[in-house]
């Protein structure tokens, strides 16, 4: 927490120098803003009142929140379950593994894609499929790891993509990025802190991989609305 208090400290400035440069080059071209290709737009909202940022923001947190709190837990979730503590560290290697997998295979198909709801939702059904897995039959988790792992590494890919695909100028990509990933990685940071307790007060992996459950629901409805062929600007 120090260190960051100290890059809070070094970075504020120059942001606000950087918001003073923005400000005369908007006085010199009012009411446009540039994009990539070089032509002039009009800016859209901001977007802390686009809906669209917000579902992108979505689905950037709760996926963010599934590979935390997975990573964090399912050795112990195993271990809970009788598996010794060799094979659940193997079982997290095959999680990473199949994440790499999993990645690939969803830049992919992004490419082919003009619209990616149906993606966006493929893939947290997948993560869902592993989380029921995981809290229905815990004892053969070496399969909903590496299904998980599947989910999860698509699902960063995905998620990071949408921050260029949902703008159409280089500056609304990195507000949409600073935006979703904001607050996608303080919902994820208190993912992991929320199940141990949510744990520790029930002694039950059951309540909190049904927690995980019902928020692999919402990132489906997250895919299917962050990844419809629109911009925030």
């Amino acid at each position: 927490a120090g260190m960051a208090l100290i890059a809070v400290g070094v970075l504020l400035p120059l942001m606000w120098r950087e918001a003073g440069e923005t400000t005369e080059e908007a006085t010199d071209a009012p009411g446009l803003v540039p994009t990539d290709t070089g032509h002039a737009v009009h800016p859209g909202p901001p977007l802390w009142r686009s809906l669209l940022a917000w579902q992108v923001a979505a689905f950037m947190g709760l996926q963010s929140t599934n590979y935390y709190v997975l990573i964090t837990w399912l050795p112990s979730i195993e271990q809970d379950a009788g598996i010794s503590d060799t094979t659940a560290g193997l079982h997290l290697v095959l999680f990473s593994i199949f994440g790499i997998g999993g990645s690939l295979g969803c830049s992919a198909l992004l490419a082919r894609l003009r619209n990616q709801q149906v993606l966006g939702a493929c893939i947290a059904l997948v993560l869902g499929v592993a989380n029921l897995g995981i809290m229905l039959a815990p004892g053969a988790t070496v399969v909903w790891a590496c299904v998980a792992g599947i989910g999860g590494g698509s699902s960063i890919v995905f998620a990071l993509s949408l921050f260029g695909m949902r703008a159409r100028s280089h500056r609304t990509a990195a507000s949409l990025s600073g935006m979703a990933q904001s607050l996608g990685y303080i919902l994820a940071a208190v993912g992991p802190v929320a199940v141990g307790a949510l744990h520790d007060a029930t002694g039950s992996w059951t309540p909190p991989m049904a927690v995980l459950l019902v928020l692999s629901g919402c990132l489906v409805v997250a895919g299917l609305l962050a990844g419809r062929d629109r911009t925030v600007d």
